[in-house]
């Protein structure tokens, strides 16, 4: 999906170019109509202002053709920032659902210890409670796995939200793009902190497993765990 969405930035840009251009030269045009209208005589003003908004158009241009690259130097930021404050490192999705299958892979160990009378009595309990542990720890990956695709598809994609910037009218169309991955970066933030102090917590339950212990023992403590996994 990282792939697919840089090489979508490729595809829009010259797009968001044309767009840029075109409202540029719209921009440049009504400029000089308003002055002419205003009857301004002024030469240095005229030119102040026309500075100005030869500056304004430079700065935007500057964004249509780095902004991606910009905004993933903010979204590393992010993610390293929140590294520092777990202590558990960057994330990845895989990591997270395999703490899931490392618990549920126990649990079946645990069915497999049993004689056959233990394991027709607390199999099925057991067997459902390590399934709904996996099921947990994949929720979460796949919630971090959707959240990262969608910054990408939409940091790349947006791209062609930035030509907006040509003309005054429609620059808040890429401000408020720019503006909504600033938001995206800080959620991004706060899932890797969250994650990384579940990570924390949760990194030692496969372990935490006797399985030469009581089946009722095992039944309980795999209940417990899957309790915590609904809460993490």
């Amino acid at each position: 999906y990282m792939q697919q969405a840089k090489a979508m930035q490729a595809v829009l840009e010259p797009y968001a170019l044309r767009l840029f251009g075109l409202l540029s030269v719209i921009s440049i045009a009504m400029f000089f109509i308003k002055q002419l209208s205003n009857g301004d005589g002024n030469i240095t003003t005229l030119v102040a202002r026309f500075a100005l908004e030869i500056l304004k158009l430079c700065v935007f241009l500057f964004i249509v053709t780095n902004g991606p690259h910009l905004l993933l130097q903010l979204f590393g930021y992010f993610i390293q920032s929140g590294a520092a404050v777990n202590g558990q490192g960057e994330l990845s999705p895989s990591t997270i659902v395999v703490l899931g299958f490392g618990a549920c892979f126990r649990t079946f160990d645990a069915i497999g210890a049993m004689g056959w009378g233990d394991t027709a009595a607390f199999g099925l309990p057991l067997a459902l409670a390590g399934m709904g542990i996996l099921a947990c720890f994949a929720s979460v990956g796949i919630l971090y796995l959707v959240r990262v695709i969608e910054l990408y598809l939409v940091m790349y994609g947006g791209v062609l939200l930035l030509g907006f910037g040509g003309i005054s009218f429609t620059r808040d169309i890429p401000k408020n793009y720019l503006s909504y991955m600033l938001s995206a970066g800080a959620q991004l933030f706060m899932l890797n902190v969250v994650i990384g102090f579940g990570m924390e917590i949760v990194a030692s339950w496969p372990a935490s497993l006797t399985l030469d212990t009581t089946p009722d023992a095992v039944l309980r403590q795999v209940l417990q765990l899957f309790v915590g996994a609904a809460v993490f």
